[in-house]
């Protein structure tokens, strides 16, 4: 994520090229069956939720429900791994991406736990090391089983099917480069799995608390899902066609972007300003 991307055939410029490819539509849309899947469980875990409390409120945090359904989604479309998240309160993976990401925060905001040296002595950082070897550890078992599949010559992996086979999509790219080793595709899986069910969840989170305080824009958007998709699961074609949808989701994300700053640094000098012009 923090690569340096400064210098052509660097790590980030290198890998960046060769993920390209495996975010064309042609790809994502054999996706479409894993997002309403998902979707329909996180449908039924919202409804769980819309009783009243004991106090009488109806107030929800819709976060950590969404970054289930996110994690869930990025896990069965780019790794072909159910993780039942969202039915599993006590999933070890899930509960050590949202651990290891407090303690990451933690770090970032107390300057005396910035020196490695401190960090790595300190009970904060023993936690985050244990937290990555769960967190690594899932990741090194899926890879070497999909490096065993794709060498088996049995009948039962050849007949595996091609909806299993597009599902590992992003997995298949990585192992098909015979550059990189199981360190380096483990790398690129984590962020991707990070960066992908995180932000998407924020954003997600924030347009549903938008769409909650503008009923309005709630009742337009549910009217056009039901005028083009009825009652059954949005296929890619009629996803396109929903253009409120996909105005409600930008300005949600103009209004809180998921990742609101981008940090750079120079490689040579600027002139934001030409005197000479003047």
């Amino acid at each position: 994520l923090t690569s340096n991307g400064d210098q052509t055939g660097d790590k980030w410029t290198t890998r960046r090229k060769m993920l390209t490819p495996a975010f064309h539509f042609s790809i994502i849309k054999q996706f479409v069956t894993v997002f309403n899947e998902q979707s329909r469980i996180l449908v039924h875990v919202l409804d769980s939720h819309c009783n009243a409390t004991k106090d009488g409120s109806k107030v929800v945090d819709v976060f950590p429900i969404m970054t289930h359904a996110t994690l869930d989604v990025i896990c069965a479309a780019a790794m072909g791994r159910h993780f039942n998240a969202q039915l599993e309160s006590n999933n070890q993976y899930a509960s050590s991406v949202k651990m290891a990401s407090e303690l990451i925060w933690t770090r970032m905001t107390t300057p005396i736990l910035n020196p490695d040296f401190l960090w790595k002595i300190s009970p904060q950082g023993r936690k985050l090391n244990a937290l990555l070897k769960v967190l690594h550890g899932f990741t090194d078992r899926v890879i070497a089983e999909r490096r065993a599949s794709r060498k088996s010559a049995t009948s039962a992996a050849q007949s595996s099917s091609a909806d299993e086979e597009q599902r590992l999509a992003f997995i298949d790219l990585l192992l098909e480069n015979e550059n990189l080793s199981d360190s380096d595709i483990r790398e690129e899986v984590d962020t991707f799995m990070f960066e992908g069910h995180d932000t998407t969840a924020s954003g997600l989170s924030f347009t549903m608390w938008c769409l909650g305080h503008n009923p309005a824009v709630m009742k337009k958007l549910q009217n056009e899902v039901d005028s083009i998709c009825g009652r059954n699961p949005p296929t890619f074609d009629q996803a396109k066609e929903l253009k409120y949808c996909d105005m409600v989701l930008k300005e949600g994300l103009r209004l809180f972007p998921p990742v609101p700053s981008i940090a750079r640094t120079l490689s040579q000098d600027i002139t934001l300003l030409d005197q000479s012009n003047n």
